[in-house]
């Protein structure tokens, strides 16, 4: 299973354990998440403010060895995950089994996707320190894992996963399809071609002028080419007419077109957001 997508049922998992030990809320807001978590953002964002200087992986890891600060956030980071892990441990804990694997993969999880290790730690006994307890971590993760709560919480996260990707799914096709056919009113823009244009041009302007001036204006209008203006003046005047023309014929149906586009375009803003909700 992808490590994302692995996550993704984790957190799902641990919501419908909170959900089931009816204590989400209390879980939550326990010491233990919010005293690593604020380790964790810490670090972070002082990993952040280093990666906005320099992208070089070595000189990142040689600028947090540096700060002091940084380090003491990784102290307090280990201090505070020893104490998860040894109330997890404890057999007295009243930490139901299934929270206390989902508070511990949030922590590993986290710990790993923020880039936290030896290298950037300074100092032989942090270093051992941070590796022995992210090992029990997930040594007792790892046996929690077979836990029939967490067997049953896991088993309801596959399900939603499922579930999940089935509607993301759905939601892509029809964006996939409403998008398809926003292209094809698109090609339907502009439905009178030039050539289409200028002949219907000739036969709007013929139709305008009296049967019995035809003759006389055909002349008067070769006498003018020949004798007045420079033939390309009058060609290049007649194909601007012709395409104010075409633009004026061609703008009714384009508002028609441009209705359905901006309909269509509302729905796949609407899927979009309930795509970008999942």
């Amino acid at each position: 299973m992808p490590r994302i997508h692995q996550d993704m049922m984790y957190n799902e998992a641990a919501f419908g354990a909170f959900a089931h030990n009816g204590d989400r809320e209390k879980f939550l807001q326990t010491s233990f998440l919010r005293d690593i978590v604020v380790s964790l953002d810490s670090i972070n964002g002082a990993m952040a403010n280093v990666r906005q200087n320099t992208a070089d992986a070595m000189a990142i890891q040689h600028e947090m060895l540096q700060r002091e600060q940084v380090q003491g956030y990784i102290e307090e980071l280990v201090f505070q995950t020893e104490k998860l892990v040894a109330s997890c441990s404890a057999a007295d804990s009243d930490i139901p089994p299934s929270s206390k694997f989902f508070l511990l993969s949030e922590v590993l999880q986290r710990i790993d996707s923020e880039g936290i290790g030896t290298p950037i730690i300074r100092g032989r006994d942090n270093k051992a320190a941070f590796e022995r307890v992210v090992g029990e971590a997930h040594r007792l993760r790892k046996e929690l894992e077979s836990h029939p709560e967490v067997v049953e919480a896991l088993a309801w996260a596959r399900k939603q996963e499922v579930q999940r990707e089935a509607k993301q799914n759905e939601l892509e096709r029809r964006i996939s399809l409403h998008r398809g056919e926003v292209e094809a009113l698109q090609l339907r823009k502009n439905p009178m071609a030039f050539q289409e244009a200028a002949s219907a041009y000739f036969v709007w302007q013929k139709n305008r002028i009296p049967q019995s001036l035809h003759i006389p204006i055909m002349v008067a209008f070769g006498i003018g080419c020949l004798m007045i203006l420079p033939i390309p003046i009058f060609v290049i005047a007649i194909l601007v007419d012709v395409h104010k023309y075409r633009e004026k014929e061609n703008q009714a149906p384009n508002a028609r077109l441009d209705e359905e586009i901006s309909a269509i375009c509302g729905q796949i803003a609407k899927l979009q957001g309930e795509l970008n909700a999942i």
